[in-house]
């Protein structure tokens, strides 16, 4: 069979209108991601979404079941969006192999932006943003600049529409957004992994946190900045009270009893230590107290 006889795609500009009548043809399909739906919602509530090859998929009996969460997103923002729609798929074994991959992580974005070291480039610049829009907490990341607003949009687009939860909040910055923050910052954050890695640090810190805590430092001073990762990965010579002995230990203690400590909290005990290093104090022991702010880098 010539599958050119059978499958049809376009390019269409899908309204809530279309939306609608291509998911009433649905017979079966995965289970609504709220989350994904909001997010698409946002995007093309902002006019960011993107014709990027991705299909709507219609079976050889005009049935969808590939695309439901930018339809819904469609009825939720309300505004149209194009994309390509695939019909006629012959084989009915299609709807068990979309999707396997699940969504795509930031380290595949960054990736496919051109990005070397991909998911440790990605993951270091996030922490970076992070910083940057005051978004640390020990907690996890608060919500960042301009996610108030967009949560209030989401709150407004949702608003008596059936089987959306209506309280789910998006943090910024999305993929594209993280991708665009750090295309400027690209050289300093492969420099800062090489640096890092060459110390053989990550028996004591994941490398990409100390790679970002490496950047945030230098700021200050990039000396100082080196001599702190040196010291804390080798710990040669350093008193017993040095506030990077005391961190040195406590992490290796952690990981000797197989005590994980948050991603989070690790951050915040590193900014603690540069903080008493720069203000040359001498301390026995480290702590975070519940709910304790960020410190900001001196």
């Amino acid at each position: 069979m010539n599958t050119k006889d059978v499958v049809d795609a376009r390019v269409e500009i899908i309204t809530p209108q279309t939306a609608e009548k291509y998911l009433a043809t649905m017979t079966s399909n995965r289970h609504l991601n709220q989350r994904r739906t909001v997010e698409y919602a946002v995007l093309m509530d902002e006019d960011r979404w993107v014709l990027n090859g991705e299909t709507l998929k219609f079976d050889k009996h005009g049935h969808l079941f590939d695309g439901q969460h930018r339809l819904q997103a469609c009825l939720l923002s309300e505004k149209p969006f194009p994309t390509y729609v695939l019909r006629g798929v012959e084989d009915d074994r299609a709807f068990a192999t979309i999707d396997i991959g699940g969504s795509r992580t930031p380290g595949d974005v960054f990736h496919l932006a051109g990005f070397s070291n991909s998911i440790s480039t990605a993951a270091v610049a996030r922490i970076l943003y992070w910083h940057q829009h005051k978004m640390m907490a020990l907690s996890g990341p608060r919500m960042g600049r301009g996610a108030s607003g967009m949560n209030a949009r989401i709150k407004k687009m949702t608003k008596g529409k059936k089987g959306i939860v209506h309280d789910i909040k998006i943090r910024v910055p999305d993929k594209e957004e993280l991708v665009a923050f750090a295309r400027p910052l690209a050289e300093s954050i492969v420099e800062a992994l090489n640096f890092v890695k060459r110390l053989h640090i990550d028996n004591i810190l994941m490398v990409n946190t100390a790679a970002a805590c490496y950047l945030i430092f230098a700021e200050k001073s990039k000396d100082e900045a080196a001599q702190f990762l040196v010291d804390l990965a080798a710990g040669a010579e350093l008193s017993t009270d040095d506030p990077v002995h005391v961190l040195r230990e406590k992490l290796i203690s952690t990981t000797k009893r197989h005590v994980r400590l948050a991603a989070m909290a690790v951050i915040l005990l590193v900014f603690k230590t540069w903080n008493k290093r720069r203000n040359r104090e001498r301390v026995k022991f480290l702590k975070i107290v519940e709910g304790e702010e960020f410190p900001k880098v001196l």
